[in-house]
């Protein structure tokens, strides 16, 4: 009687967790056969995965360390990153992919900005996302060449986002010189003196703090022991000024314009262009970045709050068209990896828009972000 009742209840266990998991997979599956059969074009923006970091302070154990390899640069453990989101998204995105397997300019494109980790993250992510056909590869490996375009960092305002706006930089500026900041700058004295007395450095700002942090980041994620006296402040007291300065990068609808509004008018017109049915137009849009790239894309699209307002490395937003059953229009679809291991994407919820989103409502809803002349836009007065 008492093997009969165990029995019962260790069925019974097993099957609510059964349950369980196929409601997670309904509610937060990332491959359901609707959106298989409707599916038309993804833009695929991700952060590059661990970095070395760029920098490193005075009195940093690792000062020797990171002068070993190359500051900022991709390591083993972000290549296996981006590498398994590859791998990850190609599930999703396999029926967009050349039925053949290979590289086809008439199906992908692959930016990348200018900067050894995002170009090898790049490179990661396209073996595991598209590799060749076996028996059709001509290579030993299982790997294909695929171009990846770069733009040079002073021109770059779709990605990196560093095209020099002289209108922008007075905004900014006017900004840090706000009593707002200022009133935060105050608050955070304390934690500047202790950060400043143990690194060696002058850290009298926001920026300074989200540079640190981001040094910080990368040493601990590479499984180096941080010192003892960042318990309690890395990354409790780091992180909620580092998310703070990396909004302030689009604070106003002007800078929101500026740093998100090239990228997301290229991505307006590449699903009106597939809608269109241009025969230049890819199936496969994608665009290796960084957090901050990631931060002022969803903070000018506004829905920064729904996904983390510091992206990890190896996270990923994609934004998907979609024809519609419902409509002659398209819809969109916006889905946040947050790092590679994700296999559950968050569904976004697109403000202002019903769910799906008609892609023409989603035009008028990122209106305030269309760029047409970036160098009017920021000629000053």
């Amino acid at each position: 009687m008492e093997n009969r009742k165990a029995m019962m209840i260790s069925v019974t266990i097993l099957g609510i967790s059964i349950l369980i998991v196929l409601f997670a997979y309904v509610a937060f599956g990332d491959n359901t056969d609707e959106d298989m059969k409707t599916l038309q074009q993804v833009n695929i923006i991700f952060r590059h995965g661990a970095k070395y970091p760029d920098k490193t302070y005075r009195k940093d154990f690792y000062l020797n360390e990171v002068q070993n390899h190359d500051p900022g640069s991709l390591t083993n453990y972000g290549s296996l990153q981006m590498y398994n989101l590859g791998k990850n998204l190609r599930h999703r995105y396999l029926k967009l992919l050349p039925q053949n397997g290979f590289y086809t300019n008439k199906v992908i494109s692959v930016k990348s900005s200018w900067k050894d980790r995002t170009i090898m993250s790049a490179q990661s992510f396209l073996a595991g996302f598209m590799p060749p056909l076996d028996n059709k590869n001509p290579l030993p490996i299982p790997w294909q060449p695929i171009p990846i375009y770069t733009i040079p960092r002073n021109i770059d305002d779709l990605i990196a986002q560093k095209r020099y706006c002289p209108k922008y930089n007075e905004v900014y500026n006017e900004l840090m010189k706000s009593e707002e900041i200022k009133k935060l700058d105050e608050t955070n004295q304390p934690l500047y003196r202790i950060l400043s007395v143990n690194t060696g450095e002058n850290i009298s700002n926001l920026l300074q703090v989200e540079l640190l942090h981001n040094t910080l980041e990368a040493e601990k994620v590479a499984g180096w022991n941080l010192p003892d006296f960042l318990e309690g402040i890395f990354p409790q007291k780091t992180l909620p000024i580092a998310e703070k300065y990396l909004r302030l990068i689009t604070e106003t609808p002007f800078m929101k314009r500026i740093k998100a509004g090239p990228l997301t008018s290229e991505i307006i017109e590449n699903m009106f262009n597939k809608r269109n049915n241009l025969p230049t137009e890819k199936s496969i849009n994608i665009y290796s970045a960084h957090d901050v790239t990631l931060v002022n894309l969803m903070n000018s699209m506004n829905f920064l709050d729904q996904t983390t307002n510091k992206p990890d490395f190896s996270s990923a937003l994609a934004i998907e068209l979609h024809s519609s059953y419902s409509s002659v229009d398209m819809d969109v679809k916006i889905y946040y990896y947050f790092n590679s291991d994700d296999k559950y994407p968050k569904v976004i919820k697109i403000k202002d828009c019903e769910d799906p989103c008609p892609l023409n409502t989603f035009r008028k809803v990122m209106n305030h972000l269309i760029v047409n002349d970036f160098e009017k836009l920021c000629e000053t007065v």
